[in-house]
């Protein structure tokens, strides 16, 4: 089975990647991001297998509609950490 891949950081128009941070068994991440006005953009995504008889491959694919802004990092990070404990996997620290 393909495993996720930790190593692919996604790009964005707008936007560059500050953080990814994953799930205990790294089936989740969530993606901290800075936009062109400053403020810090968080979503999750989960590693999808659903269309592996057809590609032969996983992805990342947007896991829920957790999508927000914040103007610090510190508060994104917040956000991140506690969209990764919701998941199947929980966090790494737990």
């Amino acid at each position: 089975m393909n495993l996720p891949d930790i190593q692919q950081v996604p790009k964005f128009h707008s936007e560059v990647v500050v953080e990814i941070l994953f799930s205990r068994k790294n089936n989740y991440r969530a993606i901290i991001t800075k936009t062109r006005q400053g403020t810090f953009h968080v979503m999750r995504e989960k590693w999808d297998l659903s269309d592996w008889e057809q590609i032969g491959e996983g992805y990342w694919n947007p896991d829920d509609h957790f999508n927000t802004l914040t103007d610090q990092l510190e508060t994104a990070r917040k956000l991140a950490l506690e969209k990764l404990k919701e998941t199947p996997d929980g966090l790494k620290a737990d």
